[in-house]
């Protein structure tokens, strides 16, 4: 995998200055270095191209702005359906979109008022990666709308990070840890002391069944 410590030797070898880069190495670029081989290059390589067919809300997460969580995204990308319109975008208009303030809306600013914004920009394009939003998908219903969602334990027919997307996509937000004021947790197997203190709490409790009942 495309993990920190090669990133860091690519770096250090001047093969790649940013992220955008990435996006440009070939397997004779990999497979010599320390630990990798030719089968291993070809899966980064492979895996960096398909990275190329995620959304565009998927990449305004993975540009790694502060503050700029899943969620955040996902409203970035409704509120401005292209990476250029957002790059432009000032704090104050920032600041009106759900769940940004002027905290997040200055982060946002700051990194695409880098010196190298333009150029890291520009490599995503030539790489063919997604700078705006596709067309709009079927309607899909916010029955999460406003609810906190934490699931605990494994699920049998979705990983976590499709589960929690299906709740974003409808609405809700997923939390790490058990409240009063979460609103629903989503129990798998072994699901461990977050569902006891849960049932402590008088939160709500559902099955991944009840749960895909939902969506």
């Amino acid at each position: 995998t495309l993990g920190k410590a090669l990133v860091d030797q690519l770096v250090a070898m001047r093969v790649v200055k940013d992220a955008g880069d990435l996006y440009f190495l070939q397997v004779p670029q990999l497979e010599n270095l320390e630990r990798m081989g030719p089968k291993s290059a070809q899966n980064i390589v492979r895996a960096l191209q398909e990275s190329c067919e995620k959304s565009y809300e998927r990449l305004l997460y993975a540009l790694g702005i502060r503050h700029v969580g899943r969620a955040t995204a996902r409203e970035l990308a409704s509120a401005y359906p292209s990476l250029s319109a957002l790059a432009l975008a000032d704090e104050e208009n920032l600041a009106t979109v759900p769940d940004i303030g002027p905290v997040v809306a200055k982060s946002i600013c700051e990194f695409f008022a880098k010196p190298s914004a333009g150029d890291f920009i520009e490599k995503l394009k030539q790489a063919g990666l997604p700078l705006s939003a596709s067309e709009p998908k079927a309607q899909i219903n916010r029955n999460f709308e406003g609810i906190s969602v934490l699931f605990t334990g494994g699920l049998d027919r979705y990983d976590r990070q499709t589960a929690a997307e299906l709740v974003l996509e409808r609405g809700g937000r997923v939390v790490g840890s058990v409240s009063k004021k979460t609103g629903i947790v989503v129990a798998g197997h072994d699901p461990g002391s977050k569902l006891d203190k849960a049932l402590k709490l008088g939160v709500r409790i559902v099955s991944e069944d009840e749960f895909e009942a939902m969506l």
